[in-house]
């Protein structure tokens, strides 16, 4: 669509797009990167194996909302009543309550 004379006229030519055009384009700005130890970045996370955790159940959950009540943000101490559960975990676990069920997180506390 272009503008002539004020009224909004219908160009044919930029109904299809050339899509070899565009590609040969891309290709153009593309340049080759040679990667060695020295340019590649490592970091401390390139190597760390991520846990995954398990599923909470509704036992583990309505434990979580006991001891969330009794200890508060206390996530140490919290992971302590769960043995096959970290100090992480209980925290993602209690951000992610925040967000989906915040009344009884409140209540909870």
């Amino acid at each position: 669509m272009r503008i002539i004379d004020g009224q909004i006229v219908m160009d044919d030519r930029t109904l299809q797009i050339d899509r070899r055009k565009l590609a040969q384009a891309h290709q153009t700005e593309m340049t080759e990167v040679e990667e060695n130890d020295f340019t590649r970045v490592v970091t401390s996370g390139t190597w760390m194996k991520m846990e995954r955790s398990q599923a909470w159940d509704a036992v583990e959950n309505a434990l979580f909302y006991d001891c969330l009540s009794r200890h508060g943000t206390d996530f140490e101490m919290i992971a302590s009543y769960f043995p096959h559960r970290n100090r992480r975990q209980i925290k993602l676990k209690f951000n992610k309550e925040e967000r989906n069920n915040p009344a009884r997180v409140t209540r909870a506390m």
